[in-house]
């Protein structure tokens, strides 16, 4: 868990996976609610069932660079409780990184770059 300002969490190509299989919701990395500034980079996501990263809404500033997930949760990338979105797009508990921005507490300039999603949605 992340629940400060200013963190550069560098995985230097380290691995987060989940042990047991049978564990629901297990998250790689949660980011605390009005944390700014945070870049995550290196990491390598496997096989969590409530997906690899998690920002919990009110962020400012967040970059996901060069990491790469695999088999984590439902979709690569998704946003709960987003306005106004076409009835063909579900919402889910669980994906690679899940931005919990809402129409409360929306989060701001968020950057994904060079990062790898395969097999997200295979459980």
């Amino acid at each position: 868990t992340i629940a400060t300002n200013n963190v550069t969490l560098n995985g230097k190509d380290h691995s987060i996976t989940q042990t047991d299989p049978s564990g629901k919701h297990a998250l790689g990395i949660q980011v605390k609610e009005s944390c700014k500034d945070i870049k995550i980079e290196n990491i390598k996501f496997h096989a969590l069932s409530g997906g690899g990263i998690w920002f919990r809404g009110d962020n400012v500033n967040l970059t996901v660079k060069n990491s790469k997930f695999t088999n984590c949760g439902y979709f690569g990338m998704t946003q709960l409780d987003a306005k106004n979105l076409p009835k063909n797009i579900p919402t889910a508990f669980t994906q690679s990184i899940l931005f919990d921005g809402g129409y409360g507490k929306p989060i701001k300039d968020a950057q994904v770059i060079d990062c790898v999603f395969a097999e997200c949605g295979i459980l």
